[in-house]
């Protein structure tokens, strides 16, 4: 009996554990399709400063969770952030998640529709969701107002405890990627915006933020690739532009940046922006060679391969704010057709400067108070010099003072008396011509500088002084002497 009894328990106790793993199996295989079930984690993971919803939710225990139709709002500081994603693909591992530690195989996000725009004053969190992707604040709340609890449904619980005060756990990603993604940075109220970025990869590794309490961003390192089919900036626009990404300490790091442009290609030793900053700060050193001077110059053809070195600091995403400076330098070539030389060429007939082989030459810049500010260079073209120095603004317009040094042969000044030219004229049979160039690179308007000339005329007309008051006390001193040796 009492075997009989134990071999009935052992069979009843062999069946209870089957069907203990079976239903464990089960509950770990199957594939969890119940709004509940989303609507329960994205309202918990919604916050005051951040909203998200999704269409379809699908969640797997052993391997992980999708999300399609998925929309963001975020607060950040200085402005709001939305986000469209087509696809979230989530891949867990389990073991990790029963102690202090996250770990993902891999998160995807396909298609990433991203707008941030950044406001003078913090976003309003109440009435927040993801909005239209040109307006600061968003129209829809996908999680309800921030003070509510998510709704019930199929018998779920409440979620309305708040949560544990502590530090975070340890959150690590194998590999973080956007795949097919766009990207828009602007001001609140602008009419385009400021940065672009279409059809961008980015894959990140070893993304890792460390357990612990206050800023993410402060606790986040990784590293990785980007990409970029298309990217404009206030001063450039590349095409299938590709580096390095790195994210650590609140900052992002970008090296060996490659952005193939009109001019030619820039490449980016370093552009770090600091995140921790408000508004955020960036850093930007980078060169370019062979570079195609006529187009960055505004001229259809003519002068010789350049090389660019630039470093520029700034904050915001005004580009008015930067400072920094660089240097130009120019191979030798021939002289392009550029409005302001035809403007000279128009204004001293017969210096025929367009089309003729000058030396190389260097230009130094800085960039300060909303200007380009260009020390004085300048191009020698045979017996022919120019020397050009001034401000160019980054709204657009330009003030150059310009002297060319050329031989009198051959000239005809517009505008100028032939006996002011006379004067003007050195002993070398050379003049100087101080020009004034005003309006924009595109539409110049160059005219002499009278002020300048004044001063050279003055200073002409006294030497003529001394010159003749020299002559006639010589003459004088002359007969004088010859008076006295004759007596």
């Amino acid at each position: 009996m009492a075997r009989s009894t134990l071999k009935w328990i052992g069979i009843g106790a062999a069946a209870l554990f089957a069907v203990i793993v079976a239903t464990a199996v089960l509950l770990l295989t199957r594939s969890y399709d119940s709004e509940t079930l989303g609507e329960r984690l994205l309202n918990e993971i919604s916050g005051d400063d951040f909203r998200v919803s999704a269409e379809g939710f699908d969640f797997h225990p052993l391997s992980g969770l999708e999300m399609t139709g998925v929309q963001v709002w975020s607060a950040i500081p200085d402005g709001t952030m939305t986000a469209a994603i087509d696809k979230i693909i989530v891949t867990h591992e389990v073991r990790p998640m029963l102690t202090d530690r996250l770990i993902f195989r891999e998160i995807v996000l396909e298609r990433p529709a991203m707008d941030v725009v950044w406001t003078t004053a913090p976003a309003e969190a109440t009435g927040g969701g993801p909005g239209g992707r040109d307006s600061a604040t968003p129209t829809s709340d996908p999680g309800g107002p921030a003070d509510a609890p998510p709704p019930a449904g199929n018998g779920a619980e409440e979620i309305a405890e708040e949560k544990a005060d502590g530090p975070e756990p340890t959150l690590a990603i194998t590999r973080f990627a956007m795949v097919g993604g766009h990207f828009d940075m602007r001001d609140q109220g602008a009419e385009s915006p400021t940065v672009v970025m279409e059809n961008f990869d980015v894959e990140l590794r070893d993304f890792t933020v460390e357990s612990g309490v206050g800023d993410v961003l402060a606790r986040l390192t990784s590293y990785g690739d980007l990409r970029a089919e298309r990217m404009v900036t206030p001063v450039a626009e590349s095409t299938d532009a590709r580096g390095k990404i790195a994210l650590q300490n609140a900052h992002v790091l970008l090296t060996q940046l490659t952005m193939p442009m009109a001019v030619g290609d820039m490449v980016f030793d370093e552009i770090d922006v600091d995140l921790a900053a408000e508004p955020f700060t960036y850093r930007v050193a980078g060169a370019g060679t062979e570079l195609r001077t006529h187009v960055l110059f505004g001229a259809k053809s003519g002068f010789g391969p350049a090389r660019l070195e630039l470093e520029m600091n700034g904050e915001g995403t005004a580009t008015t704010n930067a400072i920094g400076g660089g240097r130009l330098v120019v191979g030798a070539g021939s002289l392009g057709q550029l409005p302001i030389l035809s403007g000279v060429e128009k204004l001293v007939i017969g210096s025929n400067l367009v089309g003729r082989a000058y030396e190389p030459f260097e230009v130094r810049f800085r960039l300060g108070d909303e200007e380009l500010h260009v020390e004085p260079f300048d191009v020698v073209s045979g017996r022919s010099r120019m020397r050009f120095g001034g401000s160019v603004a980054l709204a657009g317009g330009v003030r150059l003072e310009t002297v060319l040094d050329l031989p009198r042969e051959g000239l005809a000044l517009k505008a100028l008396p032939k006996e002011v030219v006379e004067v003007l004229t050195d002993t070398d049979g050379r003049v100087k011509l101080p020009i004034v160039i005003g309006g924009t690179a595109e539409v110049p308007e160059v005219q002499f500088d009278r002020r300048a000339w004044g001063e050279l005329l003055k200073r002409r007309a006294a030497k003529e002084v001394e010159k003749k008051i020299e002559e006639e006390l010589t003459k004088a001193l002359g007969k004088l002497f010859a008076g006295s040796s004759s007596r």
